[in-house]
């Protein structure tokens, strides 16, 4: 099994190789609040997105996400489904409470627990 830096490094150099361009740079570098604020302002709670900075597997996901963007920005469309997908299935969550940009907000009760039994 590959780490995720491998795992992106691959992803890095087939986008290279596909658009006969270097690719979007080292993204180990990107910084933390760049991630933060990209998923921020395509509707992720900002407590959620935070997480990228300590978890290495939300970083990954937010580092995914980050670069779906720049290069749904260049055009890319299966980049741009991916990202729009995001975005509704973020606003579908905060319609029905899911999530919340206070993470101390408690919701309804989603589904009565004797209905399961």
């Amino acid at each position: 099994m590959r780490s995720p830096a491998d795992q992106i490094r691959a992803s890095q150099q087939a986008r290279a190789r596909r658009n006969g361009a270097p690719g979007i740079g080292p993204v180990a570098s990107v910084p933390d609040a760049e991630l933060i604020a990209c998923l921020v302002a395509h509707g992720q709670p900002r407590w959620a997105a935070r997480e990228a900075a300590a978890n290495p597997q939300a970083r990954l996901a937010a580092l995914r996400f980050w670069a779906d963007v720049q290069d749904a920005g260049a055009g890319d469309r299966a980049a741009r489904q991916r990202v729009d997908y995001l975005r509704a299935s973020w606003a579908a969550m905060r319609r029905e409470e899911l999530i919340a940009d206070d993470p101390r907000r408690t919701h309804q009760i989603i589904v009565d627990p004797a209905e399961l039994l």
